[in-house]
């Protein structure tokens, strides 16, 4: 699993956003913080880009951790002042297998907890989703959530 937090203590210190990051490298906003909010690889060339425009080295934008690592962030994200919580693999299969044991389809559960329908299906998309999501879907079902992280 790639963990961007380096990523996010060096524009603290440049005191730059991920917005005005993007901005500079040439990439829209949308696919370079979705990429990083969800783990994945970026092009060498894009690491290349940040690490130039920001004057860091690689090790300054991301970090390779063992997939199933919970990482706490304890950072506030630049200007927009948004903190992160702790962020897990969730082993999908097994937590879909106690949904559908429990009577719910995916759907049918995110209208049980008050949320949007596609809230299940987009945090399954993701490739690590926080503890706090994966809490108030266990909790909901009387499952202990750490039986749910990969």
């Amino acid at each position: 699993m790639i963990n961007y937090e380096p990523l996010y203590e060096t524009l603290a210190k440049a005191n730059k956003s991920m917005r005005t990051l993007s901005t500079e490298i040439g990439f829209a906003i949308d696919s370079l913080g979705s990429s990083i909010s969800r783990g994945e690889s970026l092009s060498a060339a894009a690491v290349g880009r940040i690490c130039q425009v920001l004057n860091c080295k690689p090790e300054d934008v991301f970090q390779i951790v063992p997939d199933g690592t919970v990482i706490e962030h304890k950072r506030t994200c630049c200007q927009s002042k948004r903190v992160w919580d702790n962020v897990v693999t969730v082993n999908w299969p097994k937590l879909e297998e106690l949904i559908s044991s429990k009577g719910y389809s995916n759907s049918s559960l995110a209208k049980a907890l008050g949320k949007n329908i596609n809230y299940i299906g987009i945090k399954k998309r993701a490739k690590t989703n926080t503890i706090d999501f994966l809490k108030s879907v266990t909790d909901f079902l009387g499952a202990d959530y750490r039986e749910y992280v990969k």
